[in-house]
């Protein structure tokens, strides 16, 4: 990415000089300091059209110029969704200004962008972050279960059967099988290892496309009750993200 050209450095660039006014200072209520940056943030996801030219190349998507969308090739339209927000940044730094170095260290890297369908909710984008708190290896764990669901029925004509078993073994399954976009854009794949290629996710599996736990390196096999975005996850997140070149050499942490 050349720096100049995004909307991220743009965020940085504003917030700092909120963090060094007069105004910050003496600020009384810092529990607003939270919805004022809230105020004067941009979203990269939904404004930046240099994000979208570099997931196009990555992602071997389509992409206008002008807008601020993807398309795969049957003309699903998709968006950019960071790996993290900025809210999960600051409240991890409680706030202090060491959060826009942890923001700026993501966004330089198109890693740091996963792609969904773009529709009314229900989306993977909206549901994994009140299931999951964003978290990207959970996510990618339930995306998997779909597949499995989508093994077990594959030539078998009962929709619904399908459908049921999805609702069972899913947390996303209101995205899922959404019809606006996302069931039919997950069709698209032959299974699990198809879509972690085709969305160069190839790092955040094992060598046999297990996905790995961020906070012990493990494999994931079921849930948890409780999911945290903290440290150690962050940490490891970044080490994804800024060292993905997107070879087909398995991440072994």
């Amino acid at each position: 990415m050349e720096n100049e050209k995004y909307v991220y450095q743009r965020n940085i660039k504003v917030i700092e000089n909120f963090y060094n006014s007069d105004y910050y200072r003496d600020l009384k209520e810092k529990s607003l300091i939270k919805a004022i940056i809230n105020a004067i943030y941009i979203d990269p996801d939904n404004r930046d059209e240099h994000v979208y030219k570099d997931l196009s190349e990555r992602l071997k998507l389509k992409h206008k110029d002008g807008k601020f969308e993807l398309y795969n090739n049957v003309g699903i339209k998709l968006s950019a969704d960071a790996v993290c927000g900025w809210k999960q940044l600051y409240d991890l730094r409680k706030g202090s200004k060491e959060w826009l170095h942890d923001y700026e260290e993501m966004r330089t890297c198109t890693a740091a962008y996963l792609v969904w369908p773009r529709h009314n909710k229900p989306t993977i984008n909206t549901l994994r972050y009140s299931i999951f708190r964003d978290r990207v290896d959970y996510t990618l764990f339930d995306i998997s279960k779909f597949f499995g669901c989508k093994k077990i029925f594959d030539g078998n004509k009962n929709q619904e059967q399908f459908e049921d078993n999805v609702k069972d073994n899913c947390k996303l399954n209101e995205a899922y099988l959404n019809k606006l976009g996302t069931y039919n854009w997950l069709m698209t794949f032959n299974g699990f290892e198809d879509f972690i290629e085709k969305m160069c996710l190839i790092r955040f599996v094992n060598s046999k496309y297990k996905v790995l736990n961020l906070e012990d390196h493990s494999v994931i096999s079921e849930y948890n009750s409780f999911y945290s975005f903290n440290e150690t996850y962050l940490k490891n997140l970044k080490n994804i993200i800024m060292n993905n070149n997107d070879s087909k050499n398995k991440s072994t942490f």
